[in-house]
């Protein structure tokens, strides 16, 4: 969730939202939401697509939409956690990122109410979809109720196949788990070894003679001599 709150705007209670009960919560994401002068946007990435690019970078595609979906572009925009995804550093927007923000930047926790009240009331309505996996007290978290429910019933649809559990639960279960996406730095290690083959193979290149052309004659009076000098970023 992206949040803007005015300045001169303030609701009585604001902390992270994971220091709040429930019913302060949901009181508080009606003031927010309620309000004229907040701007926000909530967006719900899929199960498929967190299993095809893995959670974190899924979690910054999150964050991308969230901000460009805001009725109104910020001026600036401060993330909670250590990161500013790319899709945010490189817009017009000057960013930041900040650890824990949500118990330091106030919009940072009304974004975080926002968030954790829409993601809970999700998890209640999985609960009436699949009411054996107790969706609506656990919330989805690993808790050892949804652990056992798990292993009972196998992984419903929204079960994310790249989560270390429920592979292992589909595996004693004799089931083939998808094949996992790839992590930062699994994509790291291919770019660093795509970028070192290039090098290699522009080297060899310019080391090999060309056979269709011939050597110049020397001048007479004169020898010339050119140096030339290749960098290469791998």
């Amino acid at each position: 969730a992206a949040c803007v709150v005015p300045a001169h705007v303030d609701f009585a209670g604001v902390d992270d939202s994971k220091r709040l009960k429930e019913p302060e919560r949901e009181r508080l994401f009606a003031a927010i939401t309620g309000h004229p002068e907040v701007d926000y946007c909530v967006v719900q990435v899929s199960v498929q697509d967190i299993d095809a690019v893995n959670i974190l970078e899924a979690t910054k595609r999150g964050m991308e939409r969230a901000v460009a979906g805001l009725r109104q572009a910020p001026d600036h925009v401060m993330v909670d956690g250590p990161y500013v995804p790319p899709g945010i550093a490189d817009g017009p927007a000057s960013s930041e990122a900040v650890v824990k923000g949500d118990s330091k930047v106030f919009s940072i926790a009304c974004a975080s109410i926002i968030a954790k009240v829409t993601r809970d009331r999700l998890m209640v309505d999985l609960g009436a979809r699949y009411p054996q996996y107790g969706f609506a007290s656990h919330k989805g978290y690993g808790s050892a109720a949804h652990m056992a429910a798990l292993k009972a019933h196998g992984p419903c649809p929204d079960h994310r196949r790249s989560f270390k559990p429920v592979r292992t639960v589909m595996e004693a279960r004799g089931e083939t788990p998808p094949p996992l996406p790839p992590t930062k730095a699994s994509l790291l290690k291919a770019a660093k070894e795509a970028a070192a083959a290039a090098a290699a193979a522009e080297e060899a290149q310019d080391e090999e003679p060309n056979a269709t052309t011939k050597p110049k004659p020397k001048a007479k009076t004169t020898a010339k001599t050119t140096a030339k000098t290749t960098a290469k970023t791998t």
